[in-house]
């Protein structure tokens, strides 16, 4: 056994010098010069050696964009027109429509617009209206006539609760200036059978409404409130040719209903 196994470790040592000698043989020759090898085979070898060995570079990652804000989106604008509902009391003007035998006068509708700017919620901008209405009668083969004529206009300043783009709240006021004119013909007035009266007033309109937009670019408007004003009719000037008062004390506001039809842009936060 020990034969045996001492010519296994003889018969290995062997072939391990037979292949030391070929391999030495294969990288040496001429007198046992050492083989060159070209720059060029050099490169080679180092970059594929460099490449197998180096770690990929991680890719850097693309800075995130920004999304982009739209242009105006905090403003927009509008414009638009529509009519009120004014019941007053006409008592005090008695002595220009029933005392001389015609119709007193009725609910007055104003006719008006409004227009300005939007920013986010607040809406601000102008507005204006007015209104004529004449009343008349045949009282002893005369035809007798009155008319009133009212109108005004200011700033407004208005918040807005928006529940989408096509319905929403809001609340503001309206403050300006107006005049109230009454004037009146017929034969029962004097030698001139005319007359007429003026009379400023500060106007004051805090309201609440509702707003539904059927498309982006128009919406309807419904609002309520009350219209302040105070008409002085207690001066000289309201009474005719004959002396006679063609007024009864002083004209007030009352409540009053409005609704408009505007065009325009809504901010798109809205």
């Amino acid at each position: 056994m020990k034969g045996k196994r001492f010519a296994g470790v003889f018969l290995c040592a062997g072939l391990m010098l037979l292949a030391g000698s070929a391999f030495g043989q294969g990288i040496f020759k001429d007198g046992g010069k050492a083989l060159s090898f070209s720059p060029a085979e050099s490169a080679i070898s180092l970059a594929l050696a460099q490449g197998a060995t180096a770690e990929p570079k991680a890719e850097k990652a693309a800075p995130a964009k920004k999304e982009a804000k739209p242009v105006n989106a905090d403003w927009g604008g509008f414009g638009g027109t529509g009519a009120s509902y004014l019941p007053l009391d006409f008592g005090p003007l008695k002595p220009l429509t029933k005392d001389r035998g015609i119709d007193n006068f009725g609910p007055l509708w104003t006719i008006g617009g409004m227009g300005g700017a939007i920013y986010k919620n607040f809406r601000f901008g102008g507005y204006g209206f007015g209104v004529s209405q004449r009343t008349d009668g045949r009282v002893a083969g005369h035809t007798l006539k009155a008319v009133i004529d009212f109108g005004g206009g200011g700033l407004f300043g208005e918040y807005d609760t928006s529940f989408s783009r096509k319905l929403g709240l809001f609340f503001g006021t309206q403050l300006g200036a107006g005049g109230l004119s009454l004037s009146a013909k017929g034969a029962d007035l004097g030698p001139e059978e005319k007359w007429s009266g003026d009379a400023g007033v500060f106007l004051a309109y805090p309201y609440l409404g509702v707003w539904l937009a059927p498309v982006e670019w128009m919406w309807v408007r419904l609002d309520g409130g009350y219209q302040y004003f105070h008409a002085d009719l207690t001066g000289e000037e309201f009474r005719n040719d004959l002396d006679l008062k063609m007024t009864d004390g002083n004209l007030k506001g009352n409540y009053q209903i409005g609704l408009n039809i505007c065009f325009g842009y809504m901010p798109q936060g809205k």
